[in-house]
């Protein structure tokens, strides 16, 4: 829905310099729909998507009032719908050239669109590479990493930005003295609290509070989450793929301890195997790194890349008891010669994919020198979706292009 109408408060400002004896008078605050109370207007508004009620708050001071509320911020959360955040990192040659720039696509878009294009990091990107690496309620959490050497660099995050891309809002968070790397953002609702999970090189766990300063620590665990894939938030947990350790590769160990789980109420680790990992040989380091666990409207689901040239997928139906049903097997060859590299060598089976997320039966996947697609789980139907000019000259590197499961909402960082 496209809001035709100006701001009332901008035409009431064109009448008084039309006609000077108007400001003598009090004029009444304009309600474009005066007829309808305020609990039915909140009722439409919470239904729409952010960008619509941005435009309406521009309408009138009651449209403004009514959806600037925490009350509003909460019921409008909780209707949203589940988008993708786009953020693509330069080379570091070119970091500089370009400014930082956030896209979103929707379930049903063919295309990205471009968002808070004067957003106050902008600065930020030109002397660090800015990496997202989570989302909770509409906030990403963004690390500054140095930038000469990314994205293999393994230099601790210059700083930690927590920032909602609606409210155009931005905290800078003080680093902990401990090297390490920023791993999440969860909601605790107990204390109705944002903290950020960060994990030294100790693998000790570090927690701060947005909106604090001083960082404590949860214990040590040992484990540590990959920096390959952002945390899903599932079922009051945060579960990761883990990074797996120089000895533990290609061992029996690897394929039982390989996904890690952080509880965010009682802030706890656990440790699970992939699905069937008690039922195949054990897993090779090639195949550890070509599996992915991305969330699946609403649940978990996990994906492994076979040098058959098949993309074998299982769902999660039973959380408490771990339990796996494999369900999906997709023709990835196929979809290779539809799409064909555009590398001067391209790679064979296992393939250079990332997967995202999955809605709707929409599998959307990020595929290195060919682009990025909607795979519908229903039909077999592949999608290419178009990408900004400044994003396609680079051949889409997975490696630097970002896209995260994340909703828009008005969750403010001032309260």
């Amino acid at each position: 829905m496209d809001w035709l109408f100006p701001s009332m408060d901008w035409l009431s400002q064109v009448l008084q310099d039309w006609f000077p004896w108007l400001k003598q008078k009090k004029i009444p605050e304009i309600k474009p729909f005066p007829d309808l109370p305020d609990d039915l207007m909140l009722e439409i508004f919470t239904r729409l998507p952010a960008t619509q009620v941005l435009n309406c708050q521009k309408v009138c001071r009651a449209w403004l009032r009514l959806t600037s509320t925490q009350d509003f911020a909460k019921q409008h959360l909780q209707r949203a719908i589940p988008i993708v955040f786009a953020h693509y990192t330069f080379p570091p040659n070119l970091a500089s050239q370009f400014k930082l720039n956030f896209f979103l696509l929707d379930e049903d878009a063919t295309g990205m669109q471009q968002v808070c294009p004067n957003f106050p990091m902008q600065r930020m990107s030109i002397m660090s590479h800015l990496v997202v690496v989570g989302s909770c309620n509409g906030l990403l959490v963004f690390t500054a990493l140095p930038l000469d050497n990314y994205p293999n660099s393994q230099d601790p995050p210059i700083n930690i930005y927590v920032c909602n891309p609606t409210t155009k809002e931005v905290t800078v968070m003080s680093k902990p003295l401990v090297d390490g790397y920023c791993c999440g953002i969860y909601f605790h609702s107990s204390t109705k609290e944002y903290r950020i999970l960060y994990v030294t090189h100790g693998n000790e766990y570090l927690i701060l509070t947005v909106g604090e300063t001083g960082w404590r620590s949860v214990g040590t665990f040992a484990c540590s989450p990959s920096k390959s894939f952002l945390p899903i938030t599932f079922n009051k947990n945060l579960h990761w793929i883990v990074m797996l350790k120089e000895e533990e590769v290609d061992t029996a160990s690897s394929c039982a301890k390989f996904i890690m789980v952080f509880n965010v109420e009682t802030e706890e680790f656990n440790i699970l195997p992939h699905p069937e990992a008690q039922r195949t040989l054990i897993c090779s380091k090639i195949v550890h790194e070509n599996m992915s666990l991305i969330e699946m409207d609403g649940g978990l689901s996990f994906w492994w890349s076979f040098r058959d040239g098949l993309l074998h997928g299982w769902v999660l139906i039973d959380y408490d008891r771990w339990d796996w049903s494999r369900t999906f097997m997709i023709n990835i060859d196929s979809i290779a010669e539809q799409y064909p590299c555009e590398a001067q060598y391209p790679m064979m089976p296992p393939y250079d994919i990332k997967l995202v997320n999955i809605q709707k039966n929409q599998l959307l996947l990020v595929w290195s020198e060919r682009g990025v697609f909607r795979y519908s789980l229903e039909t077999g139907i592949i999608q290419k979706i178009k990408l900004p000019r400044m994003i396609n000259k680079f051949n889409y590197k997975k490696e630097l292009l970002s896209l995260t499961s994340y909703t828009e909402s008005f969750i403010s960082l001032k309260t």
